[in-house]
């Protein structure tokens, strides 16, 4: 090629335009979230809304009564921790490295030692740390839980911590494991008496035989025992549960409770979170079926209306000649008819703290019976109805006030109420007719 037609090409391919590259389209723009608690942001005690979280993390545990280091308290305790713990999102104070492990200071408590707690806390605390709002906040947790697991303990319990009030520092988490610890809840006693009250529940001891309210007291136990570090198995957990079950003497229930034996032993399940799923539908159907197949009766000693009715039945079904019921000698108010309590006439009996003084009355009213009475002796007489039969009731046209007094009297004293006022107006009402 010629130098000219070389440089000519040059200039030519130099003039020529570069196509336009094909435009892309933006990027849309990122959706906002927003926040849907107060922790979700960092929190800013230079800042109104900061305050606020604050302050609602300090407030006391959702409890019906203070804790006091009752076992029974325990896993009320321990759900309302992790209640707090959820929405405040203090997740991260609770768990505390050992041995190179991270554990879970609300469910293994008694296998996270002191020390490490207190390490946990010192790195917290790091000076640096106070220009840092992100890595501050830990340290605010830590007072947060502090503060409410205060508010939330019987002074008992706060008397148990006063010694270790150096140790513990303000520091939450610590507090937490000591207040577990001063109560003696991982002694082998507690585990011991928890493991064994696991094994004698009974579904019958409960209110209705409600199969959903065993399964609640099962769980707390086996919570009481994790924590203590001293899981429950799911062998033992189901052999627990199916013991409980067999009290109640309902055919279609326990012909299940075997056909579920059949299927775990068959290993068609083998847990005992599928056992209380299988057992709590059975009961959940049982109760919303027409007619209900559900019938837990209860016993008068448990009911203090079938008591009530139990106590009116043997009333009306004792002798009596004289319209009184006869008082049962092994009744607790057979002391009404024992002379020999005092050498006089006049006799001090205290109940309660509370002194009421006695006369010994021979009658003629309260059927002719001696006993201890409230009324004066000389007053006391036999009613008659308006129809003159002699008896131990009156009319209730009677016009003398006196009389009507004695007769309610006489009914009060003879019969055995003890501090039923239902059961006396009822007795009340029959005699006045």
């Amino acid at each position: 090629m010629l130098p000219e037609e070389l440089e000519e090409g040059i200039q030519r391919s130099s003039t020529e335009e570069t196509p336009n590259p094909t435009p892309t389209a933006p990027l849309p723009p990122s959706p906002k979230q927003y926040a849907t608690s107060l922790f979700d942001n960092p929190i800013d005690l230079s800042q109104k809304h900061g305050v606020i979280a604050y302050n609602e993390g300090c407030e006391p545990l959702d409890l019906d009564n203070k804790f006091e280091g009752k076992i029974s308290q325990i896993a009320p305790f321990l759900d309302a921790v992790l209640e707090r713990m959820q929405n405040c999102c203090m997740q991260d104070i609770f768990t505390v490295s050992v041995n190179g492990k991270n554990i879970d200071l609300l469910t293994h408590y008694s296998q996270v030692p002191e020390e490490a707690l207190i390490a946990a806390c010192d790195n917290r605390r790091r000076p640096e740390f106070k220009t840092d709002l992100k890595k501050i906040q830990p340290e605010l947790k830590s007072k947060m839980l502090y503060k409410a697991l205060m508010s939330s303990i019987s002074d008992k319990v706060k008397r148990n911590l006063r010694k270790y009030r150096k140790k513990i520092n303000l520091d939450g988490p610590l507090l937490f494991k000591m207040i577990l610890d001063v109560s003696h809840i991982t002694t082998e006693d507690v585990v011991f008496q928890t493991t064994t009250d696991i094994m004698n529940l009974d579904l019958t001891k409960l209110r209705g035989y409600n199969v959903d309210n065993l399964h609640s007291t099962f769980n707390n136990m086996a919570t009481t025992l994790d924590g203590a570090g001293n899981p429950v198995s799911d062998a033992y957990g189901v052999v627990a549960l199916f013991n409980a079950y067999q009290h109640y003497d309902n055919p279609e229930w326990l012909e299940y409770v075997r056909h579920l034996r059949t299927q775990y032993q068959e290993k068609t399940f083998t847990t005992v979170d599928e056992l209380q799923a299988k057992t709590s539908a059975k009961f959940s159907e049982m109760c919303k079926a027409k007619p209900k197949r559900w019938n837990a009766e209860k016993k008068p000693s448990d009911d203090p209306v079938l008591a009530l009715q139990a106590r009116t039945s043997n009333s009306q079904s004792s002798n009596s000649t004289d319209g009184f019921t006869t008082t049962n000698k092994k009744t607790k108010n057979k002391w009404k008819f024992d002379k020999s309590l005092s050498t006089t006439n006049t006799y001090v009996r205290k109940v309660n703290n509370k002194e009421t003084t006695y006369k010994w009355c021979t009658g003629p009213g309260h059927g002719g019976k001696a006993m201890w009475v409230t009324h004066d002796p000389a007053k006391c007489k036999k009613l008659t109805s308006d129809s003159g039969t002699s008896s131990g009731t009156t009319s209730g046209n009677t016009s003398d006030p006196a009389e009507t007094i004695q007769m309610m009297r006489s009914v009060l004293e003879n019969a055995s109420f003890g501090d039923d006022p239902g059961a006396m107006l009822q007795a009340i009402k029959q005699h006045i007719k």
